[in-house]
């Protein structure tokens, strides 16, 4: 829809920067991902990747998400610390540790199939975008009212 702003100063920043970054980091990551769960374990399985590399390969991906989530979390906990008068900086207001904690832990086993799971919709529309159905799936309204019995 706008291809024509792609990689033209322009459109300053958002032809430059915004555009080129939802294309490639966005738009194509879950084609890449899904490349990646289907070529590392078959490069494994095919001798081409140690055993070793492939775990350490699996523990880099599970650490850097790791990572990424005890970050969020960082950055939720000090916005509350730096000015406790201002809630809107805040990005979460889980301040108990037992919330934090939980957290951690959901972002550490969203490796484990919720991660797969977002990917199958997201490769389900991008196959749908290529298809061309661009518009939402709208469904017709239906009240609650029951229908009037006939006696």
């Amino acid at each position: 829809m706008h291809r024509k702003m792609m990689f033209r100063s322009k459109y300053g920043r958002i032809g430059l920067f915004a555009l080129p970054y939802q294309l490639l980091f966005e738009a194509m990551a879950p084609i890449f991902e899904c490349l990646g769960y289907i070529v590392v374990p078959l490069s494994w399985a095919a001798g081409i990747l140690s055993t070793h590399a492939f775990l350490a390969f699996m523990a880099f991906a599970m650490a850097f998400n790791l990572l990424l989530s005890a970050a969020s979390l960082l950055v939720s906990v000090t916005a509350h610390r730096a000015d406790n008068t201002t809630r809107a900086e805040a990005l979460l207001e889980y301040r108990d540790p037992k919330s934090l904690v939980i957290l951690f832990v959901a972002g550490l086993l969203s490796n484990l199939g919720y991660r797969q799971y977002i990917l199958a919709w997201q490769l389900k529309g991008l196959k749908d975008y290529f298809a061309g159905h661009k518009g939402w799936d709208k469904f017709a309204r239906q009240g609650f009212a029951q229908e009037s019995q006939s006696s």
